[in-house]
This record gives structure tokens, C-alpha cells and sequence, in this order.
């Protein structure tokens, strides 16, 4: 049977206002916000999550005659009905 600590390991960086950072370190000794090779995921933390990105999975899933029917009813002044 494994044995597993029963201590946790925090990350052992210090945090931008110089207290240490009280993250669950991964093998490499740091967390994901501090670990050197994880810029990456830093950066685009969040990105499929934003709504422009949301917004233009949307408008990329419908057809043609669903977005201009959507169109013609915003020109519309709203006032028509718009199947969802």
C-alpha cells in the first residue's frame, strides 16, 4: 500500500506581497501561479471561457439563413418573432 504524506507540500515561492504562497505545490515544488514552465497556461487561462470567444463559437454554429433571419428582426426593431 502507498503511503501518502499527511502534510501537504505548499508552493515554495513567495507571493507579490512577499508572503509565502500558500498553493499546493505540484512535483516541481511550485503551483500552477508560480511554476516556471506554466507561462503558457497562464496566458491563456480563461481564454474559451471569455464571451467574444463564446459569442463567435455561437455565431460560427449557425447556418447563414439562421443569422440572417436573426438579422432581419434586429432591423426589424425586435418586433418580430425569433426562433431560439
Amino acid at each position: 500500500m502507498r503511503e501518502t504524506p499527511s502534510v501537504t507540500q505548499r508552493c515554495t515561492s513567495d507571493r507579490r506581497d512577499g508572503a509565502p504562497c500558500t498553493a499546493q505545490a505540484g512535483a516541481s515544488g511550485y503551483c500552477i501561479g508560480h511554476a516556471p514552465g506554466a507561462q503558457d497556461a497562464r496566458r491563456k487561462g480563461g481564454h474559451a471561457k471569455s464571451r467574444a470567444e463564446r459569442a463567435g463559437a455561437l455565431v460560427r454554429a449557425m447556418t447563414a439563413g439562421e443569422l440572417e433571419e436573426r438579422l432581419r428582426a434586429l432591423e426589424d426593431g425586435g418586433g418580430g418573432k425569433v426562433s431560439p
